[in-house]
């Protein structure tokens, strides 16, 4: 007769609520490395955000000198095009046009009453008339007139050779014939850019000849120019900022924004730029 054991089996003892001898069960084994790989302290998290915030402050800027010049690149591009097109225009008609886009002419024959004139035939894209940075996003050909603007001549509210006030309306995302300034500003006034004459009174022989309306202006001539890039401090111009200007042989510069101001005692100083 075989004695009696009163202990545990070896299988028994190998295996006791779930251990089995040299390996502890799965769960034990997440646990314990859970309870071996702790978190991040505050320290290092803190550290973490800070390397961040300070990349960040590197990088912005960078990204928007980046897109600012993308934005000048084309603007300048767009007044390169409208320089060849007026050469064609002049070609063609042996004067330059009263308007780089066009205008809305209360007292045109015309049923729409909207003359254009290096558009579509010179220019087909009606956006190269607009700077990307123009406030008014929409390119809208057929406008109800209620929606185009008056504009302001840097001279006088009048039409500069007949007297006349100045009856047209222009496109407001037209950003060469004129722009808002300042273009923070929602009530800003259309000052117009592009204009054949410039001093007032008719042409004579002792005016300037720096002006559309001659037959052979120099090459130096104000074209017009673009403001949608200047930088401002609530409504005055921040020191740095710059126009682009054309002048009539094709060249863009950028020119120190104060520089284009207008001035009551030289309301024509912005055509007295030069390259």
């Amino acid at each position: 007769m075989k004695p009696r054991c009163f202990g545990r089996s070896a299988s028994s003892r190998e295996r006791t609520q779930g251990w089995t001898i040299g390996r502890p069960p799965a769960g034990a084994l997440r646990s314990a490395a859970r309870r071996g790989r702790p978190g991040f302290s505050m320290v290092e998290l803190l550290t973490v955000i800070a390397i961040i915030a300070i990349l960040a402050a590197i990088i912005f800027p960078v990204f928007a000198t980046v897109r600012k010049n993308v934005y000048k690149a084309q603007c300048t591009s767009n007044l390169h095009a409208l320089a060849q097109a007026l050469k064609l225009y002049k070609d063609d008609w042996k004067v330059y046009p009263n308007a780089l886009f066009g205008y809305y002419n209360p007292d045109s024959q015309a049923p729409d009453k909207i003359q254009t004139f290096l558009y579509p035939q010179y220019i087909k894209d009606a956006n190269a008339f607009k700077c990307p940075l123009s406030p008014v996003r929409v390119v809208d050909l057929n406008p109800n007139p209620s929606k185009l603007v008056p504009a302001v001549h840097p001279v006088t509210v009048k039409d500069p050779i007949t007297g006349q006030p100045w009856p047209y309306r222009y496109f407001p995302w037209d950003s060469y014939d004129g722009s808002f300034v300042p273009h923070n500003n929602p009530n800003a006034s259309y000052q117009l850019h592009y204009v054949r004459k410039v001093t007032l009174g008719r042409p004579n022989f002792g005016d300037d000849p720096r002006q559309l309306i001659y037959r052979n202006p120099p090459d130096n001539t104000v074209v017009t120019w673009c403001t949608y890039h200047r930088d401002y401090a609530g409504q005055v111009v921040a020191p740095g900022s710059i126009d682009l200007v054309l002048f009539l042989d094709g060249t863009v510069k950028p020119i120190p924004s104060d520089v284009m101001l207008a001035t009551a005692d030289d309301p024509v100083r912005p055509y007295k730029a030069t390259k």
